[in-house]
């Protein structure tokens, strides 16, 4: 709902782009002051390790990290975007004002020690490589980078849908180079207890929104969850093989619509396409396809009706400079 209200404004890009600037520049600060100078707020202790983890203002360590992921690459795409109209003072202003913001998401990003979003890091490095693709691409003139950076979200579903089966082994490398261990910090033990469940009804799962309500899983399980922190299992585990192709479905057609965008609005599709990798690769090893209130979930609708507005609107869709903040 907020995504399509967003596109009713008279300039719905500058309406999207002052709803991601302002929850960074409100939400991103005072986290640190949390942090910094209300540790009972800002701050949660793991129950059985003791280990500090900053929350910031959400609640939970992941949760921020996925908060200052987006935050971090909108900020990073958004001075990018202003650099040809640096001249410009007000612009000028703006993009330092950004990239003090960005400095303090990156900050917030790192953790206290080595309990960081490893996933939020990942998907932040692997959406601005690909955003500097595009960007190197667009210089180049190479026409398929879209289609490219479309493969690379394909690929990553596939290896999203997998993981859980094969137990994150074939990953072992790439977890050890991220401070992690091959267990993905607990992931495969979570993978094992819901996915044989999830299993007793394939086609439709177990309706939307009941899987946790009463979770049919035992709790010998060391901690106890309320998602399969994986998006794609938990998908298939309410809605089924059904709900994975309709997902599958939309996020494929969604890039070949900013794909396409580009063309015209060279910013703002290459944001959506790279917006929905990372979505993808966030949800590899943490959940938030089925919940619209969650952080990433809502990013996906908004991209998702973001680029279909775009390839609409055609060459009227490209924003004046510079935009309004």
């Amino acid at each position: 709902m907020m995504g399509l209200l967003i596109l009713t404004e008279p300039n719905p890009l500058e309406a999207m782009e002052t709803v991601f600037r302002r929850t960074a520049y409100v939400l991103v600060p005072f986290s640190l002051l949390l942090i910094k100078y209300y540790p009972d707020l800002g701050m949660q202790y793991d129950l059985w390790t003791g280990e500090r983890m900053w929350v910031g203002v959400t609640t939970q360590k992941n949760s921020l990290g996925r908060l200052c992921l987006i935050s971090a690459f909108f900020l990073s795409w958004a001075v990018l975007k202003a650099w040809p109209h640096r001249h410009s003072v007000a612009v000028r202003s703006r993009m330092v004002t950004d990239l003090f913001v960005l400095l303090l998401a990156l900050f917030i990003l790192r953790g206290p020690g080595g309990t960081y979003s490893a996933t939020s890091i990942s998907a932040l490095v692997l959406g601005f490589v690909a955003y500097l693709y595009l960007l190197w691409a667009g210089i180049k003139r190479r026409s398929l980078a879209a289609k490219v950076l479309a493969g690379v979200v394909a690929v990553s579903i596939v290896l999203g849908i997998s993981i859980p089966t094969i137990g994150g082994s074939g990953a072992a490398s790439f977890v050890t180079l991220l401070g992690r261990d091959v267990t993905f910090t607990g992931r495969t033990e979570i993978w094992r207890a819901i996915l044989p469940v999830a299993c007793e009804s394939p086609i439709c799962g177990m309706g939307y929104g009941s899987f946790w309500i009463n979770p049919p899983i035992s709790y010998s399980l060391s901690v106890m969850v309320n998602e399969a922190h994986n998006g794609y299992l938990d998908v298939f585990a309410e809605l089924g093989l059904i709900g994975v192709g309709i997902l599958v479905i939309l996020i494929l057609v969604a890039c070949r619509n900013a794909g396409r965008a580009m063309a015209n609005n060279f910013e703002w599709g290459g944001f959506a396409l790279c917006m929905l990798l990372i979505t993808v690769v966030h949800n590899i090893t943490e959940s938030s396809f089925l919940r619209p209130t969650n952080h990433m979930g809502a990013i996906l609708f908004f991209m998702v009706m973001l680029a279909a507005w775009l390839v609409q609107q055609g060459p009227v869709a490209v924003e004046r400079h510079p935009p309004a903040s």
